[in-house]
Protein backbone atom coordinates (compact mmCIF):
# COMPACT_ATOMS: atom_id res chain seq x y z
CA UNK A 1 0.00 0.00 0.00
CA UNK A 2 0.83 3.58 -0.89
CA UNK A 3 2.35 5.85 2.13
CA UNK A 4 -0.47 8.93 2.57
CA UNK A 5 1.72 12.16 2.19
CA UNK A 6 1.04 15.83 3.09
CA UNK A 7 0.29 16.15 -0.41
CA UNK A 8 -2.67 13.88 -0.26
CA UNK A 9 -4.09 15.44 2.37
CA UNK A 10 -3.70 19.04 0.77
CA UNK A 11 -5.24 17.59 -2.45
CA UNK A 12 -8.37 16.59 -1.21
CA UNK A 13 -8.78 19.68 1.08
CA UNK A 14 -7.76 22.25 -1.55
CA UNK A 15 -5.23 23.75 0.69
CA UNK A 16 -1.26 24.18 0.55
CA UNK A 17 0.73 21.66 1.62
CA UNK A 18 2.11 23.91 4.48
CA UNK A 19 -1.20 24.39 5.77
CA UNK A 20 -1.75 20.74 6.07
CA UNK A 21 1.38 20.55 8.27
CA UNK A 22 0.51 23.39 10.33
CA UNK A 23 -2.80 21.34 11.30
CA UNK A 24 -1.75 18.11 11.58
CA UNK A 25 1.25 19.53 13.82
CA UNK A 26 -1.44 21.58 15.45
CA UNK A 27 0.78 24.69 15.31
CA UNK A 28 -0.06 27.29 17.61
CA UNK A 29 1.84 29.93 16.01
CA UNK A 30 -0.08 29.90 12.87
CA UNK A 31 -3.56 31.26 12.41
CA UNK A 32 -5.45 28.76 10.87
CA UNK A 33 -9.54 28.72 10.61
CA UNK A 34 -10.64 25.98 13.13
CA UNK A 35 -13.23 24.70 10.83
CA UNK A 36 -10.31 23.92 8.80
CA UNK A 37 -7.91 22.53 10.36
CA UNK A 38 -10.73 20.16 11.86
CA UNK A 39 -11.57 19.22 8.12
CA UNK A 40 -8.12 18.75 7.28
CA UNK A 41 -7.67 16.61 10.30
CA UNK A 42 -10.76 14.36 9.71
CA UNK A 43 -9.20 13.92 6.26
CA UNK A 44 -6.14 12.99 7.37
CA UNK A 45 -8.13 10.18 9.63
CA UNK A 46 -9.97 9.30 6.52
CA UNK A 47 -6.96 8.42 4.58
CA UNK A 48 -5.06 6.61 7.05
CA UNK A 49 -2.24 9.09 7.43
CA UNK A 50 0.77 8.07 9.82
CA UNK A 51 2.96 10.85 10.87
CA UNK A 52 6.51 11.05 10.36
CA UNK A 53 8.00 10.95 14.12
CA UNK A 54 12.03 11.10 13.15
CA UNK A 55 11.12 14.09 10.73
CA UNK A 56 9.20 15.92 13.40
CA UNK A 57 11.55 15.23 15.89
CA UNK A 58 14.63 16.21 13.58
CA UNK A 59 12.53 19.69 12.92
CA UNK A 60 11.96 20.09 16.84
CA UNK A 61 15.70 19.06 17.75
CA UNK A 62 13.82 16.54 20.39
CA UNK A 63 14.02 12.79 19.98
CA UNK A 64 12.25 10.24 21.77
CA UNK A 65 15.22 7.98 21.93
CA UNK A 66 17.64 6.82 24.68
CA UNK A 67 20.93 5.19 23.76
CA UNK A 68 21.71 2.04 25.83
CA UNK A 69 25.32 1.02 25.30
CA UNK A 70 26.83 -1.98 27.19
CA UNK A 71 30.10 -4.41 26.26
CA UNK A 72 28.68 -7.49 27.28
CA UNK A 73 25.71 -6.99 29.03
CA UNK A 74 23.06 -8.66 27.26
CA UNK A 75 24.69 -11.45 27.49
CA UNK A 76 24.79 -12.08 31.48
CA UNK A 77 22.46 -13.64 33.71
CA UNK A 78 20.97 -10.63 35.27
CA UNK A 79 20.77 -8.54 31.74
CA UNK A 80 17.20 -9.40 31.74
CA UNK A 81 16.84 -7.16 34.93
CA UNK A 82 18.93 -4.19 33.87
CA UNK A 83 17.58 -3.89 30.58
CA UNK A 84 13.95 -4.34 31.40
CA UNK A 85 13.89 -1.73 33.59
CA UNK A 86 15.71 0.89 31.63
CA UNK A 87 13.10 -0.21 29.25
CA UNK A 88 10.23 0.00 31.84
CA UNK A 89 10.93 3.52 32.88
CA UNK A 90 11.59 4.53 29.39
CA UNK A 91 8.35 3.32 28.09
CA UNK A 92 6.64 5.35 31.01
CA UNK A 93 8.05 8.60 29.73
CA UNK A 94 7.25 7.33 26.07
CA UNK A 95 11.27 7.34 25.05
CA UNK A 96 12.56 4.18 23.42
CA UNK A 97 15.71 2.69 24.25
CA UNK A 98 18.29 2.01 21.27
CA UNK A 99 20.40 -0.93 22.49
CA UNK A 100 24.19 -1.55 21.32
CA UNK A 101 26.12 -4.83 22.25
CA UNK A 102 29.64 -4.21 21.45
CA UNK A 103 31.09 -7.12 22.78
CA UNK A 104 33.92 -5.01 24.07
CA UNK A 105 35.23 -3.58 21.06
CA UNK A 106 36.43 0.00 21.32
CA UNK A 107 35.18 0.25 17.40
CA UNK A 108 31.85 -0.62 17.53
CA UNK A 109 31.58 1.24 20.65
CA UNK A 110 32.41 4.05 19.06
CA UNK A 111 30.38 3.57 16.16
CA UNK A 112 27.14 2.92 18.21
CA UNK A 113 27.75 6.32 20.05
CA UNK A 114 28.13 7.99 16.25
CA UNK A 115 24.48 6.29 15.33
CA UNK A 116 23.31 7.38 18.42
CA UNK A 117 24.18 10.97 18.09
CA UNK A 118 22.99 11.26 14.61
CA UNK A 119 19.82 10.32 16.22
CA UNK A 120 19.82 12.85 18.36
CA UNK A 121 19.38 10.50 21.70
CA UNK A 122 18.43 12.66 24.51
CA UNK A 123 20.89 10.76 27.06
CA UNK A 124 23.26 7.55 27.39
CA UNK A 125 23.38 4.42 29.87
CA UNK A 126 26.41 2.94 29.85
CA UNK A 127 26.66 -0.21 31.32
CA UNK A 128 29.44 -3.29 31.47
CA UNK A 129 29.30 -6.71 32.78
CA UNK A 130 31.02 -6.53 35.91
CA UNK A 131 30.89 -3.91 38.85
CA UNK A 132 34.75 -2.33 38.54
CA UNK A 133 36.03 1.42 38.00
CA UNK A 134 36.78 2.74 34.80
CA UNK A 135 37.90 6.04 32.49
CA UNK A 136 34.46 7.76 31.19
CA UNK A 137 35.13 7.70 27.27
CA UNK A 138 35.17 11.28 25.89
CA UNK A 139 31.98 11.36 24.14
CA UNK A 140 29.77 10.23 26.91
CA UNK A 141 30.55 13.63 28.49
CA UNK A 142 28.89 15.38 25.49
CA UNK A 143 25.41 14.07 26.05
CA UNK A 144 23.64 13.50 29.68
CA UNK A 145 24.91 9.56 30.59
CA UNK A 146 24.43 7.41 33.15
CA UNK A 147 26.72 4.63 34.49
CA UNK A 148 25.34 0.98 35.56
CA UNK A 149 27.18 -1.59 37.18
CA UNK A 150 30.49 0.65 37.04
CA UNK A 151 31.59 4.23 37.98
CA UNK A 152 34.11 6.80 37.06
CA UNK A 153 36.92 7.13 38.27
CA UNK A 154 37.09 11.26 38.92
CA UNK A 155 33.60 10.86 40.37
CA UNK A 156 31.93 12.81 36.75
CA UNK A 157 29.37 11.15 35.55
CA UNK A 158 26.72 9.83 38.00
CA UNK A 159 26.32 5.72 38.44
CA UNK A 160 23.95 3.30 39.09
CA UNK A 161 25.79 -0.05 41.19
CA UNK A 162 25.49 -2.68 43.74
CA UNK A 163 26.13 -2.20 47.19
CA UNK A 164 28.45 -5.22 47.30
CA UNK A 165 29.05 -5.76 51.22
CA UNK A 166 24.96 -5.85 51.44
CA UNK A 167 25.07 -8.48 49.07
CA UNK A 168 27.92 -10.35 51.05
CA UNK A 169 26.50 -9.52 54.51
CA UNK A 170 23.00 -11.30 53.39
CA UNK A 171 24.03 -14.26 51.89
CA UNK A 172 25.96 -15.15 55.14
CA UNK A 173 22.91 -14.11 57.54
CA UNK A 174 20.44 -16.65 55.14
CA UNK A 175 23.03 -19.29 55.78
CA UNK A 176 23.26 -18.62 59.45
CA UNK A 177 19.89 -17.89 60.12
CA UNK A 178 19.68 -21.59 58.54
CA UNK A 179 21.29 -23.03 61.19
CA UNK A 180 25.31 -23.32 59.26
CA UNK A 181 28.30 -22.06 60.97
CA UNK A 182 30.75 -23.32 58.84
CA UNK A 183 30.18 -21.34 55.83
CA UNK A 184 32.55 -20.65 52.72
CA UNK A 185 32.92 -18.31 50.70
CA UNK A 186 33.71 -18.90 46.78
CA UNK A 187 35.46 -15.10 46.13
CA UNK A 188 36.71 -13.99 42.68
CA UNK A 189 40.43 -13.76 41.39
CA UNK A 190 39.34 -10.64 39.80
CA UNK A 191 40.30 -7.42 41.53
CA UNK A 192 36.88 -5.41 41.80
CA UNK A 193 34.59 -4.02 44.54
CA UNK A 194 32.68 -7.07 44.62
CA UNK A 195 35.64 -9.05 45.78
CA UNK A 196 36.77 -7.01 48.84
CA UNK A 197 33.13 -5.73 49.68
CA UNK A 198 31.57 -9.01 49.75
CA UNK A 199 34.37 -10.05 51.99
CA UNK A 200 33.60 -7.52 54.69
CA UNK A 201 30.05 -7.94 54.70
CA UNK A 202 30.74 -11.94 54.75
CA UNK A 203 33.19 -10.98 57.76
CA UNK A 204 30.55 -8.46 59.62
CA UNK A 205 28.12 -11.23 59.51
CA UNK A 206 30.13 -13.81 61.18
CA UNK A 207 31.10 -11.59 63.93
CA UNK A 208 27.67 -10.42 64.56
CA UNK A 209 26.81 -13.66 65.39
CA UNK A 210 29.77 -15.08 67.29
CA UNK A 211 31.59 -16.88 64.57
CA UNK A 212 34.78 -17.08 64.09
CA UNK A 213 36.61 -15.97 60.95
CA UNK A 214 38.58 -18.85 59.00
CA UNK A 215 40.26 -17.88 56.20
CA UNK A 216 40.54 -21.31 55.30
CA UNK A 217 37.15 -21.36 54.30
CA UNK A 218 37.57 -18.21 51.83
CA UNK A 219 38.52 -19.57 48.27
CA UNK A 220 39.69 -17.36 45.60
CA UNK A 221 38.26 -18.90 42.03
CA UNK A 222 38.61 -17.36 38.59
CA UNK A 223 34.94 -16.04 38.08
CA UNK A 224 33.81 -18.34 35.78
CA UNK A 225 32.53 -22.14 35.99
CA UNK A 226 35.90 -23.40 35.95
CA UNK A 227 35.90 -21.93 38.62
CA UNK A 228 34.03 -23.32 40.86
CA UNK A 229 34.46 -26.61 39.45
CA UNK A 230 38.13 -27.02 40.23
CA UNK A 231 37.35 -26.19 43.75
CA UNK A 232 34.80 -28.84 44.35
CA UNK A 233 37.54 -31.22 46.49
CA UNK A 234 38.81 -28.10 48.87
CA UNK A 235 35.43 -27.33 49.70
CA UNK A 236 34.58 -31.10 50.69
CA UNK A 237 38.23 -31.07 52.63
CA UNK A 238 37.35 -27.67 54.45
CA UNK A 239 34.10 -29.39 56.19
CA UNK A 240 32.23 -26.41 55.81
CA UNK A 241 28.29 -27.32 55.52
CA UNK A 242 27.03 -24.31 53.33
CA UNK A 243 29.06 -22.25 50.73
CA UNK A 244 27.96 -19.03 48.71
CA UNK A 245 29.23 -18.26 45.37
CA UNK A 246 31.10 -15.15 43.43
CA UNK A 247 28.46 -15.47 40.75
CA UNK A 248 26.04 -17.99 39.14
CA UNK A 249 28.52 -19.74 36.81
CA UNK A 250 30.86 -20.26 39.85
CA UNK A 251 27.98 -21.87 41.22
CA UNK A 252 26.94 -24.26 38.14
CA UNK A 253 30.50 -25.18 37.87
CA UNK A 254 30.70 -26.60 41.57
CA UNK A 255 27.66 -27.60 41.56
CA UNK A 256 28.16 -29.78 38.52
CA UNK A 257 31.48 -31.06 40.60
CA UNK A 258 29.53 -31.74 43.58
CA UNK A 259 26.81 -33.58 41.57
CA UNK A 260 29.23 -36.07 39.89
CA UNK A 261 30.77 -36.55 43.03
CA UNK A 262 27.10 -37.85 44.84
CA UNK A 263 26.62 -39.91 41.74
CA UNK A 264 30.19 -41.26 42.03
CA UNK A 265 29.92 -42.04 45.90
CA UNK A 266 26.25 -43.41 44.93
CA UNK A 267 27.66 -46.11 41.94
CA UNK A 268 30.49 -47.31 44.98
CA UNK A 269 27.30 -47.53 48.00
CA UNK A 270 25.10 -49.87 45.05
CA UNK A 271 28.80 -52.13 43.82
CA UNK A 272 29.53 -52.53 48.17
CA UNK A 273 25.71 -53.80 48.64
CA UNK A 274 26.03 -56.26 46.06
CA UNK A 275 29.05 -57.89 46.78
CA UNK A 276 28.14 -58.00 50.63
CA UNK A 277 25.05 -59.43 49.36
CA UNK A 278 27.08 -62.41 47.43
Amino acid sequence: MKRVTLRDIAKKAGVSIATVSWAINNNKNVRIPLETRNRIQKIAQELGYKKNALASELVSGETKFIGFITDDVATTPFAGQIIQGAQDEAWKSGKILLIVNTDGKDTVEQAAFNMMEEYRVQGIIYSTWYHHPLSVPDYLLTVPSILVNCFDKKDICPSVVPDEFQGGYDATKLLINAGHKKIAFFNTTSPSPAKTDRLKGYRTALEESKIEFNNSLVFNVTPNQEGGYNFADSLIKSGATAVFCHNDRVAMGLYDALNKRISKSQKICRLLGSIIKK
